[in-house]
């Protein structure tokens, strides 16, 4: 998954290939295992990839496009949601 983080290619097609299984099938294991859609379960891996990223000191809209958000606001809104801060305020509770 770290090879496809940045591109559009890491979805849940992507992820069932890897896998050796339908897309159902991904789906009903995730959900047993994690209790998590395989959309949930890549957002959660790109969210927490961009975590590591921000400790290191890069900055907010070049590890948004690093780990394959579109755009920096949507990275935003999804990582609050994750992490319940924003990532300006996780980068300065860091510091």
């Amino acid at each position: 998954m770290d090879r496809k983080l940045d591109s559009p290619e890491l979805s849940v097609d992507y992820l069932a290939r890897i896998c050796n299984m339908s897309r159902s099938t991904l789906n009903r294991k995730l959900r047993v295992l994690l209790d998590i859609s395989p959309n949930d379960f890549i957002r959660q891996y790109r969210l927490q990839k961009a975590s590591v990223l921000l400790k290191l000191g890069e900055e907010i809209s070049a590890v948004a496009y690093r780990v394959g958000f579109s755009s920096p606001s949507y990275f935003t809104q999804c990582f609050r949601e994750q992490f319940g801060i924003t990532p300006s305020d996780y980068v300065s509770a860091r510091s």
